[in-house]
């Protein structure tokens, strides 16, 4: 039984308890003490802490899921058209293409290699024809300057 205290409420690490006062006739009559421990509010806090570390658990594990399939889908296709571009550096074979997964940026970007390597043995049969110049004719500075 709670010792008797003035009106108020008063807390404690494991629990809170309500003190009112009853007056009849500016006579107190009586009071009464409410006390509720916090064990139940801690059981439930810890199962939310549960529950909460769970989920996360779960989310991480899935966005790592998802983020390693995404990463593969953008990088497969980047490594294989650099695999291209190692065996036509290392073969000089400019027959060689890469291929286009998709209308996306790496999809672009292997068009625009499969262009560059059709333009190659164009290039290269067009130096002859130009006298006996070693050396290509890669235009003014200006010209050159423009194609970076």
């Amino acid at each position: 039984m709670p010792v008797f205290q003035e009106d108020g409420t008063r807390f404690e690490p494991e629990a809170v308890t309500l003190y009112h006062g009853f007056h009849i006739d500016d006579e107190k009559v009586g009071s009464v003490a409410i006390a509720s421990d916090f064990s139940e509010l801690r059981a439930k806090m810890k199962q939310f802490r549960e529950i909460s570390a769970l989920v996360l658990l779960v989310s991480i594990l899935v966005m790592a899921l998802v983020s390693h399939r995404l990463v593969r889908l953008i990088t497969e296709p980047i490594l294989q058209l650099a695999a291209v571009a190692g065996k036509v550096s290392a073969d000089k074979n400019y027959a060689l293409r890469g291929i286009s997964q998709g209308d996306d940026e790496v999809g672009a970007l292997v068009s625009s290699f499969n262009q560059m390597l059709e333009q190659i043995p164009l290039r290269r049969r067009m130096l002859p024809q130009r006298g006996n110049s070693e050396e290509p004719d890669w235009g003014s500075p200006s010209q050159r300057a423009s194609w970076r």
